[in-house]
């Protein structure tokens, strides 16, 4: 396409009716309609902003944007290129490719809002929830921490384990801790 606000099409696959609805022919030169125009103006805004930062760089360029389909859907698409020079090293053309990454967004974003749940849930648990990384170290605590045990988050998570469990209990902690490592992701109650 020109690198132009319209994003004016000189050739486009036929495939491109799967993706948007629209035949190639449509877009062709702006005759029915200017591809810009079905793309998002948010997005096409940024879009166009990495482009231009990728042909400063000369680097070939990927973005991301949504578009409106015929029926009026929403979808995204992931477009990789680069610039077409003319004689005087100004791009004039871009040329690549489109993919419709609308299943892979809409599985991003279901695992953004589980996370969510997941981070809200345990935020307001009234049980201590202790996260730690696969060398052993807590690296999350509830806030339930301060009410049952009277100590900050920081504090808590700046704790030795062995300062933390009576003498009687550490061996045990120690194991659990062993086990937990060779288990990752397994809940542990202590």
């Amino acid at each position: 396409c020109k690198n132009d606000i319209d994003w004016t099409i000189d050739y486009l696959s036929e495939g491109i009716h799967a993706i948007t609805g629209y035949h190639a022919e449509e877009f062709l030169h702006n005759r029915v309609r200017a591809f810009g125009s079905i793309v998002l103006p948010e997005d096409r805004v940024i879009a166009a902003a990495e482009i231009r930062e990728a042909f400063n760089a000369g680097q070939p360029y990927v973005v991301e944007y949504r578009i409106i389909t015929a029926s009026g859907a929403r979808k995204w698409i992931s477009e990789r290129g680069s610039g077409v020079l003319a004689d005087d090293a100004e791009i004039i053309m871009r040329e690549g490719f489109l993919v419709d990454i609308t299943k892979r967004k809409n599985a991003e974003e279901s695992v953004r809002q589980r996370e969510e749940r997941f981070q809200t849930l345990v935020e307001k648990s009234a049980e201590v929830i202790v996260m730690y990384d696969k060398e052993g170290r807590r690296n999350y605590v509830s806030p339930a921490v301060t009410g049952i045990l009277g100590y900050s988050v920081e504090e808590y998570i700046a704790l030795d384990a062995d300062e933390f469990f009576h003498p009687e209990d550490s061996l045990e902690a120690d194991a659990r801790m062993l086990h937990a490592r060779a288990h990752p992701g397994e809940t542990l109650p202590f």
